[in-house]
């Protein structure tokens, strides 16, 4: 039976995690004398009287147990959401409350598509209020709760596996906070390092800040229209697409080889290995391409051969050219890259690198099962047998991850969308991609998008962050049940 106090305690813990984070954007508003400072003072009083009310009213004598943990998760994303929805609601940025909602989850989401036809018009304080919700949902808002506090048990882990998924996960400490509170450690000082290295760039503080943030977190949120383009920097486009490259390594890896002082760790990782095997070889075959088709050059034809290849592949969604002006072929790898995410317990969304090279090294061993019948063959990665239960999981959630993409194009083709705009939209969204092709390409966005679709939208892109499961489980009937 599901203990809703022990719930919704833990829910008013994130709610006032999160209204504290909101003192960046607020003191931004105040320095630079922004319209926002009302609307942001109001959704933080939201979220304080809110979180403290739960806490204040709720029991948290008990820890927190593997169904609640699913439950948390589920909740706490989408109440954060709607919530942070406000300061677009209150500030009259967007026609109306739903594309409010739908810019929030694309934030927490670190899905990057966004409502906004001008995002140069909007007061900075806001334009750090996006990249915010970008990295705190990058890593985690629920990994950040679990950090912070010590009420956890089984639940935590459940929570922490939920927000970095995996079916073979790097362990880094004995207990579940000390995880946490690693991985939060190595996310924040990379993004500090990288600010850094952007002020260093030519960047403002606020452009500066913003770009670190929805860098790391492979989120995508700029703070112009035509997104990094805009800096026309050599330097600025290499750093990024550095710092995009490392949020799509596994994290707890990133730990590992830090406490190791070697790179060996990392090399020897499969995912890792065929991660960066398979950007080498993407940006290689679109600079060839890009270079018999458009010629602009070797060093500017491979600098935005690369980038764009990490930023698709991460599913950060930066643009330093408009994709779909491409020849054919590589118009057509920038979209199947929407379908391939990073790896696991990174900050990128889409199907994990992890889940294909297990689907791949299954349908091996199965054809070498039909040769020789009697042969004993394994499934590894990393050196460790994969227990046939963990491959039909990754084999049931890849099916999972496709039915939904088409349901979800079905659903906005019914919301008037086009073809191409509606199975596009559907899988920029499940894959927390952003930037798809069609309307929603580099140059477009999501606001002509009505009501209903930007609804169907959102959906898609909580269910893809959050890798399917956590989602739906919430509805099977037995989670319930005692």
């Amino acid at each position: 039976m599901i203990r809703l106090q022990c719930v919704l305690n833990a829910l008013g813990k994130i709610l006032l995690i999160v209204a504290c984070s909101m003192l960046i954007p607020l003191i931004w508003a105040i320095v630079n004398f922004d319209e926002t400072v009302f609307p942001f003072l109001i959704t933080m009083a939201i979220y304080g009287l809110t979180g403290g009310l739960l806490v204040g009213f709720t029991s948290n004598h008990y820890a927190i147990r593997a169904k609640e943990g699913f439950l948390i998760v589920t909740m706490s994303w989408i109440i954060v959401s709607v919530i942070g929805a406000m300061p677009y609601y209150l500030g009259d940025f967007l026609p109306n409350y739903v594309s409010c909602f739908f810019e929030t989850m694309a934030g927490f989401t670190t899905t990057g598509g966004t409502a906004f036809k001008d995002v140069e018009v909007l007061p900075s304080s806001l334009l750090i209020w996006r990249s915010l919700t970008q990295w705190l949902g990058g890593l985690g808002v629920v990994v950040l709760f679990v950090a912070v506090l010590s009420q956890v048990d089984t639940g935590g882990l459940t929570m922490l596996r939920a927000e970095l998924s995996g079916p073979f996960h790097e362990k880094i400490s004995s207990k579940v906070k000390d995880s946490a509170m690693i991985l939060w450690a190595i996310y924040l000082v990379l993004s500090l390092v990288l600010i850094v290295l952007l002020l260093f760039g030519g960047m403002s503080l606020t452009d500066a800040v913003c770009h670190a943030f929805s860098t790391i977190s492979t989120g995508g949120f700029s703070t112009y229209n035509n997104s990094v383009a805009a800096f026309d920097s050599r330097y600025i486009e290499w750093v990024i697409t550095v710092f995009m490259f490392i949020g799509g390594i596994s994290f707890p890896l990133i730990y590992k080889t830090i406490a190791s002082r070697s790179l060996k760790i990392m090399i020897k990782n499969d995912e890792f290995r065929v991660y960066f095997f398979l950007t080498l070889c993407v940006a290689f075959i679109i600079f060839v391409d890009l270079m018999i088709h458009l010629d602009n050059g070797v060093f500017s034809t491979l600098r935005t051969s690369v980038f764009q290849t990490v930023a698709q592949l991460t599913t950060t969604g930066y643009a330093v050219t408009d994709y779909s002006v491409w020849s054919p072929c590589s118009y057509m790898i920038m979209f199947c890259l929407m379908m391939v995410g990073a790896s696991y317990s990174s900050t990128s969304g889409s199907m994990k690198i992890g889940n294909y090279l297990l689907a791949f090294r299954s349908l091996r061993a199965q054809f070498f099962r039909m040769l020789h019948p009697r042969a004993l063959t394994d499934v590894r990665i990393n050196g460790r047998v994969i227990s046939e239960k963990t491959v039909m999981r990754v084999l049931q959630f890849a099916s999972l991850f496709y039915v939904i993409t088409f349901l979800g194009a079905i659903l906005l083709s019914m919301c008037g969308l086009s073809f191409v705009d509606a199975f596009s939209g559907s899988m920029a969204a499940i894959s927390n991609n952003g930037v798809a092709i069609g309307s929603f390409g580099p140059s477009g966005n999501y606001a002509d998008v009505n009501s209903m679709g930007m609804l169907v939208l959102t959906a898609l892109m909580l269910i893809g962050r959050l890798e399917i499961y956590t989602v739906l489980i919430v509805f099977v009937p037995a989670f319930w049940k005692k």
